[in-house]
């Protein structure tokens, strides 16, 4: 038996192989799409980005705020060190009214900060969650 490979954050896909005898169209349409998706497969291979970028525009929407939450917290997971995406996550979760929640992020910013931008960045979001979280215990 086969031991599962766990993969680091710096693991990439490199090459993609299509099995030919698996393609049964050879519509121009279909080969010009497996082309963009293996080429957008190889070349980058970060989605968290987009799901963090599309997770905050939904949570401005009437009734988004769960599906960004969703996306927001899928970029955390794919690439967690990345300070902006945590960020987004707290902004979101206090426009949710989830200002408890948005301040432990900030607080776990602040101690896991590796530059001073970053300390500054949770520093913010800290005073602005404390102020969401007082104004929420007064209501």
């Amino acid at each position: 038996m086969l031991s599962p490979h766990v993969f680091s954050p710096t693991d990439r896909i490199v090459t993609v192989t299509l099995d030919p005898s698996t393609i049964t169209s050879i519509d121009p349409d279909e080969v010009h799409e497996w082309r963009v998706a293996i080429y957008d497969l190889i070349d980058d291979n970060k989605f968290a980005p987009a799901y963090s970028v599309l997770g905050t525009l939904l949570a401005f929407r009437p009734k988004g705020i769960d599906e960004a939450l969703g996306l927001i917290r899928r970029a955390v997971s794919l690439e967690p060190s990345v300070v902006g995406h945590r960020v987004a996550l707290a902004e979101a979760l206090l426009l949710a009214g989830q200002s408890e929640e948005a301040e432990h992020i900030a607080i776990r910013i602040v101690a896991r900060a590796r530059s001073m931008h970053e300390r500054e960045v949770g520093q913010k979001l800290l005073q602005l969650t404390a102020t969401a979280v007082a104004s929420h215990q007064h209501q």
